[in-house]
């Protein structure tokens, strides 16, 4: 780890031509990624590229106002996120977040990185050259290219990948992030997803598409917030000198874990800010000065608070594991002393983590609180229907404790949890604050909270959610307790506890290899299509076309209630749009008629000024508002579906009322839009 260096620095003893030439190649990708916003591999690779740098920037900035050490470009660039969120939530709460402040948080980001160009030891180019010396120095080194290509592999193939989750995506989240971009804000009171969520993975993925394409919408993701965790993790086992087999193994664990991701909300991303975290923490761990130990803590607050706004399920993870890590410091002071003095010593730390968290979830919570009245969702209801719950209504606890171990014995993503989770029961963390007993502890009781509060889902779901977490601490475990002298001085642990570990990474990758194959077919064949349909940019989106047509029958500026596949095509900025993504599930109150035939329903739109509707037919919908597959799955899915069901099936026929009773405006291809005010 380098130290920041002094600005006062002779220019000329610093290499200035490339130095320069390091800057105008990002500004080059920059640009090559506005320019050629038609293009969605030849300008999505390029701004995927840009984007890196434009969060190392971030980082940089963070650096600096905080006086800490210039960390590696992976933890650099997390932080960098943080801060970016940050911001953007300030932004998001004022109903400013559009296109063209998000591309000021981008041009901040680009002077960031510029800066640190200017005042580094080594600059990109020159990091470059030495890393290329590196590998000619050992031709056994050359495996470290295979990896560096088998990850760019991964990230070209989160550009190329188009195919959003037609239940989620088309549906909800890419209306959000059009939304956004077209008048600053998220405010989607009939939206069950906006209220669980507080936006930070809409805003990230803001930063992907104010180049002009919204097309690249697993950019983020899958690009660069894959890439991160893999620098990440590469970065940590290389500080610590492990050997070469067990750096191999770790990184390539990670890169052939199975996707679990079924639409664009926070996966990758989760697995980047928990290693940051736990990263920022062990450095904290290893300061004493008072002073350097707040300013980290800081960092963490910052970055914990970017984490919670990507997952609302995210949030105890963060509270327990910073939590914990104090309240350590706190027992271990009092057993060495007393409980008094040591309170006395550590109460700044509480005091700056509660403090920064609160200062960069604030907006967030105001923007959530405006949008659906809660800002902690399920204790505070806010626009939820009252009447419904995610736990099933009959349910004893012998029910759960069997769910749990279902649960367990059934994991996705990470395959081998349970001699993971002995191992973690036994290792002993001598650091101060315990760094990875406290992350341990933290994502095994926010788990335990996941399932106690969604008991109505299933495995599969549930473990998807704690992808960010579990993969996280599955990575760090193997780094720490790897063969090291750096791990023997930190961790107590026997030896047949790392063979465990190192035989279940290996089982781990050998179990993989099948979804492997799928996946890498998936990626090329994304490639293959996304590369011809470079060769024909511009060409004409008939669903597009289909939209705003539709949207034109309208009135301009007159609200309207959507239930349609694709409500990312509307102009946000020329109505006022509703998307009802669940149904029945929120609304504002009194709460939507449901059951309660379509009168009921045309006099509670009329009541907040709803006058018009857009809505598919039921049998012309891609997937969500399919009248006959709810029906099937009214009598056979899981008790939250048939719920689902039963909400859907209804609101389908309202709509189908309605179209017979009032003015139809516009009618093709199944796309209906009525006005309420007059009859057919």
């Amino acid at each position: 780890m380098t130290s920041v260096q002094s600005e006062s620095t002779p220019v000329a003893s610093r290499a200035l031509p490339l130095r320069a030439a390091s800057i105008l190649l990002v500004l080059a990708a920059g640009l090559a990624g506005i320019l050629l916003d038609r293009y969605i591999m030849l300008g999505g690779l390029p701004w995927l590229a840009f984007l890196f740098f434009v969060m190392s920037g971030w980082g940089f900035l963070i650096v600096r106002g905080f006086r800490l050490a210039d960390p590696d470009f992976g933890l650099r660039a997390v932080w960098g996120i943080a801060g970016f969120l940050a911001c953007g939530g300030v932004l998001l709460a004022l109903d400013s977040c559009t296109a063209l402040a998000i591309k000021g948080l981008v041009g901040i980001g680009f002077a960031g990185f510029v800066w640190r160009e200017l005042v580094t030891p080594v600059p990109l180019l020159g990091a470059v050259h030495n890393g290329y010396a590196f590998l000619r120095a050992d031709p056994k080194r050359l495996f470290i290219v295979l990896i560096v290509l088998l990850a760019l592999f991964q990230m070209a193939g989160g550009v190329a990948k188009l195919g959003g989750n037609v239940w989620d995506d088309d549906i909800a989240y890419t209306s959000f992030l059009r939304r956004l971009l077209d008048i600053g804000n998220m405010n989607e009171p009939f939206s069950f997803r906006r209220l669980g969520a507080y936006g930070g993975q809409i805003i990230l993925n803001g930063a992907a598409s104010v180049r002009g394409n919204m097309a690249n919408i697993f950019l983020i993701d899958h690009g660069l917030c894959q890439g991160l965790s893999v620098l990440l993790v590469a970065s940590y086992v290389r500080s610590k000198k492990l050997d070469a087999v067990w750096q191999a193994l770790i990184v390539i664990g990670l890169l052939m874990l199975p996707n679990t991701s079924i639409n664009t909300a926070s996966y990758w991303s989760g697995v980047a800010g928990f290693v940051a975290l736990y990263r920022t923490m062990v450095l904290f761990a290893g300061v004493t000065e008072t002073s350097v130990q707040r300013r980290y803590m800081a960092v963490a607050a910052l970055l914990g608070a970017a984490i919670c706004t990507l997952r609302q399920n995210y949030i105890p993870v963060v509270v327990f594991f910073l939590g914990f890590i104090l309240i350590a410091r706190l027992w271990t002071g009092a057993r060495a002393t007393s409980l008094r003095p040591t309170w006395r010593a550590e109460r700044g730390l509480w005091g700056i983590l509660i403090g920064v968290t609160a200062i960069a979830l604030a907006p967030y919570c105001l923007a959530a609180y405006q949008s659906n009245k809660s800002f902690l969702f399920p204790l505070m209801q806010g626009t939820w229907n009252h009447g419904l719950q995610l736990t099933p209504y009959v349910w004893s606890w012998m029910q759960e404790l069997e769910f749990f171990v279902w649960c367990c014995v059934e994991p996705h993503g990470i395959i081998v949890v349970v001699p993971l989770f002995c191992v973690l029961i036994i290792v002993k963390d001598d650091r101060p604050g315990s760094p990875l007993t406290s992350l341990f502890v933290a994502s095994t009781f926010s788990f335990l909270i996941l399932i106690h509060t969604f008991t109505s889902s299933d495995p599969q779901n549930l473990w998807r959610y704690a992808f960010g977490y579990s993969v996280a601490l599955t990575m760090m475990l193997a780094a720490e307790i790897a063969p090291s002298p750096f791990n023997r001085r930190t961790l107590k642990l026997g030896w047949l506890a790392r063979w465990v570990v190192l035989a279940s990474l290996l089982f781990q990758v050998l179990e993989t290899r099948v979804d492997l194959r799928w996946r890498y077919r998936t990626i090329i064949s994304d490639l293959r299509m996304t590369l011809a349909m470079d060769k024909k940019p511009g060409k004409v989106d008939k669903v597009a076309e289909l939209y705003t047509d539709l949207q034109h029958s309208i009135p301009e500026g007159a609200r309207v209630m959507t239930m349609l596949d694709a409500a990312g095509h509307l102009d946000f900025t020329r109505n006022d749009i509703l998307i009802i993504d669940m149904p029945g599930w929120c609304a504002w109150q009194p709460g939507y008629p449901s059951f309660a035939g379509h009168e009921a329903v045309k006099a509670y739109f009329k009541s907040h000024g709803i006058r018009y509707v857009a809505y598919v037919e039921p049998d012309k919908s891609i997937a969500l508002y399919r009248r006959d597959g709810w029906m099937q799955r009214l009598y056979v899915d899981n008790e939250v579906s048939r719920i689902m069901a039963a909400y859907l099936v209804d609101t389908i026929d309202v709509m189908k009322e309605l179209s017979h009773r009032h003015k139809i405006l516009f009618q093709r291809d199944g796309h209906i839009v009525l006005d309420l005010e007059t009859p057919r």
